[in-house]
């Protein structure tokens, strides 16, 4: 689900960049307004696929479907606050997911203020840099705002993989 939901915010936040900061106009408006809604719609489906799957499935079976996505609250019931505490956790993964989308979405909107000779793969340098300075206070962010527990690095478990990461999206933008 949270894939679905920063890919939405991040594509309408570039639409927004786009069009409203940046005064770019459309060459069919309407047309591109569609485009986005059908855009965000089936990213939506694919949000919700399992939450749809199940819902068919209890129509077929006759099991009785209960979304673990929101749960039911009964102030009778003793398992109430704990519900509560899934429903904040909830809460709070979707507030991540879009802040994740909304950078995602602004990730480009810095290059529009470059001049146009070096804009391209002569922005990728300084890019790089901007990343390796902001990814460790991001980190460091995130782990103080949530009380997770100390940061443990797997520095010899995840440096292969995680440059090959790094080297396929930087390959593919």
């Amino acid at each position: 689900m949270a894939q679905g939901i920063w890919s939405g915010v991040a594509m309408l936040i570039s639409y927004l960049w786009g069009t409203v900061v940046f005064g770019e106009t459309p060459s069919h408006m309407y047309l591109s307004l569609f485009g986005l809604i059908l855009l965000l719609f089936g990213i939506m489906i694919v949000a919700l696929s399992e939450s749809i799957g199940d819902r068919f499935y209890t129509r077929y079976t006759g099991i009785q479907y209960q979304s673990a996505l929101l749960p039911t609250l009964d102030e009778d019931d003793a398992e109430s606050s704990e519900k509560m505490r899934g429903l904040r956790k909830y809460s709070q993964g979707v507030l991540w997911a879009c802040t994740v989308g909304i950078s995602g979405g602004s990730i480009l909107a810095p290059m529009h203020y470059v001049p146009e000779d070096n804009q391209g793969i002569r922005f990728l340098p300084s890019f790089g840099v901007g990343t390796a300075i902001c990814s460790p206070i991001i980190l460091i962010l995130y782990h103080t705002i949530t009380n997770k527990p100390q940061l443990q690095f797997h520095v010899k478990d995840a440096l292969t993989t995680g440059s090959l990461s790094g080297l396929v999206w930087n390959i593919g933008n």
